[in-house]
């Protein structure tokens, strides 16, 4: 519901003011989830400093979960902060090797910041042989791995990762839009 009335108009029932509601509502009861509500209500004001307490408190309260390393790295790349992502998560996997969600987060911020390009096409390859059912899906890890080929100059590869991840998921732009510009 926090999404739907941070994307809603008015008329249709959403609204700013309703979604910051439901999320202090959601953490009163499940701390955990409030929080997360909470990071996607700060995210869309542009409150980085907002995202960056319930980051912060998600990471102090529940230091085992996968999905707040996850978090974090997402924050931190989306902030071009992607030493601090890759640090973020180099600590998950020192800990935990296999965890698919760091795993998958690494790869991604590979592929974007066009930094530790082997480690993060290595991290989407572990993740895509063993994916987490509830968790990103695998067509859009193929596109990560096609970003990386191609920023490694592997067009052939890069054309390869995006076809596998339209064949999965047709309806994925983003890799649609990268094959387009590589003469599909």
């Amino acid at each position: 519901m926090v999404i739907y009335y941070l994307q809603a108009p008015g008329f249709l029932g959403g609204g700013k003011d309703k979604a910051r509601a439901m999320a202090a509502d959601i953490k009163k009861r499940n701390p955990y989830r409030g929080a997360v509500s909470w990071i996607r209500v700060c995210t869309d004001a542009k409150d980085q400093a907002c995202s960056q307490r319930e980051l912060n408190f998600l990471a102090a309260t529940y230091p085992d979960s996968s999905a707040v390393y996850s978090l974090q790295a997402s924050f931190y790349s989306n902030n071009k902060q992607y030493d601090k992502a890759f640090a973020v998560l180099d600590q998950r996997l020192k800990a935990k090797p296999d965890d698919p969600a760091a795993l998958y987060a690494y790869g991604r911020a590979s592929s974007i910041s066009g930094q530790n390009l082997d480690r993060g096409e290595s991290a989407l390859r572990k993740y895509i042989a063993a994916p987490i059912p509830t968790g990103p899906p695998v067509a859009r890890a193929h596109y990560h791995l096609g970003l990386i080929e191609a920023k490694k100059g592997d067009k052939a590869s890069a054309r390869r990762e995006y076809q596998t991840a339209l064949r999965l998921d047709p309806t994925l732009q983003d890799a649609k839009k990268e094959l387009d510009a590589l003469g599909g």
